[in-house]
């Protein structure tokens, strides 16, 4: 739960960094898709290292301080490549209707995979340690990285397979300092909401 305290803590500057990051792109391939490939191999990465790490041999310091690092490299990572994932669709159409189907689709997607990978990881499971357990590091080392994986070359579909089509003149240079960014996060009540439902959360299951 202390890591968990710190993770979150360290979520409110990343927040502002990403913001930044974000309205400071110039990038010719938009203002998200460009972070689907920067924050999704990463990742990806990142992930696999997580599961993989030599947590047998490890003290329990080094364990906790591995896993903290790891947390706040996702809080980064993850969440800049989720966010930008998400936006994506509010920049593909200026069509209510065309961002609708693609939700739609992409909702679709995204329920599936999860209920495919929790009739498959019991089998996997039981096919691993002989056993029916999920509390086993080694289901999640074979099965975890081929769904990275898989994960991140259908994020890959998406990017190449999409346009951005938010038009401004050249000559149009948008600066945001950090401290900027993090005024904007500070005063953002939607973030503050969502914050406070993930608070209740860890009160909840502390």
């Amino acid at each position: 739960y202390v890591i968990y305290i710190i993770s979150v803590l360290s979520g409110f500057p990343l927040t502002a960094l990403r913001a930044r990051m974000i309205d400071n792109c110039k990038s010719s391939k938009g203002k998200y898709r460009p972070y689907i490939l920067s924050m999704g191999i990463p990742t990806v990465i990142l992930g696999i290292m997580f599961i993989w790490m030599p947590y047998e041999s490890m003290t329990l310091v080094s364990k906790c301080v591995a896993v903290l690092l790891f947390n706040i490299g996702f809080q980064f990572f993850y969440n800049f490549y989720t966010d930008a994932y998400d936006s994506l669709i509010n920049v593909l159409s200026p069509n209510t209707i065309e961002r609708t189907d693609v939700y739609a689709v992409k909702a679709v997607i995204e329920n599936l995979s999860p209920s495919i990978a929790n009739i498959f990881l019991p089998i996997v499971a039981k096919i691993i340690t002989g056993d029916n357990t999920l509390y086993d590091l080694r289901v999640y080392r074979y099965l975890y990285p081929p769904m990275l994986i898989i994960g991140f070359l259908i994020s890959v579909l998406v990017y190449v397979n999409t346009e951005e089509r938010i038009v401004q003149p050249g000559c149009r240079v948008i600066r945001i300092s950090f401290i900027d960014a993090f005024r904007a996060v500070v005063k953002n009540k939607y973030f503050w909401i969502i914050s406070l439902a993930g608070w209740v959360g860890f009160l909840e299951g502390s």
